[in-house]
């Protein structure tokens, strides 16, 4: 009888301070989330830029996407996953995203770039007109821009990039720019 009633105790007060860990459990799924929605949202915007860059000068990371792009989504997915990549972008470089048919204006090395057709959902603004076209005309997404610190656009990427390549790619920007 003595150890039935052991057990039953054992299992009762197992219960009661099980809330306990998995309340702490529960705190720090809300902390993680929170401060890796945090580090993914440290991208900034082009007004950000302007003032950064006359603060100190980085190269530039430009990410667009598109409101109709899969392989924009994927993309997304990859960077909000990858630490790395997240601390590279935010900490090197300054990381802007745009949405290619975003209808606010984009002021870029002192010039502004509008969307001609902002009614138009499928019209783009036309920085990714002026950076974003490839030698045919042609614009894909997701679309990378890097530029230098004096704003020379460097390299131009299409397409859905591994996360591992990407910082490949960084790295490389990063050798050139201290190459005098």
């Amino acid at each position: 009888m003595y150890s039935k009633q052991r057990k039953i105790y054992k299992q009762c007060t197992r219960k009661k301070n099980s809330l306990l860990p998995s309340f702490r459990r529960c705190i720090r799924s809300l902390l993680l989330i929170f401060f890796s929605a945090h580090a993914v949202n440290a991208q900034i915007n082009f007004g950000e830029l302007q003032k950064l860059m006359s603060e100190e000068k980085k190269e530039i990371v430009v990410y667009i996407t598109s409101k109709n792009c899969t392989y924009c989504l994927m993309q997304d997915a990859q960077i909000r996953k990858n630490r790395q990549l997240q601390q590279r972008l935010n900490n090197d470089f300054y990381f802007v995203k745009v949405i290619a048919e975003s209808d606010s204006a984009i002021v870029f090395n002192g010039k502004v770039y509008v969307n001609p057709k902002p009614e138009d959902p499928y019209q783009m603004n036309d920085f990714v007109n002026v950076y974003g076209k490839n030698e045919a005309g042609n614009v894909g997404y997701p679309l990378w821009l890097y530029f230098d610190k004096d704003y020379k656009l460097m390299l131009r990427f299409y397409g859905l990039m591994p996360p591992k390549n990407i910082l490949k790619v960084l790295n490389e920007i990063e050798k050139a720019a201290k190459v005098p």
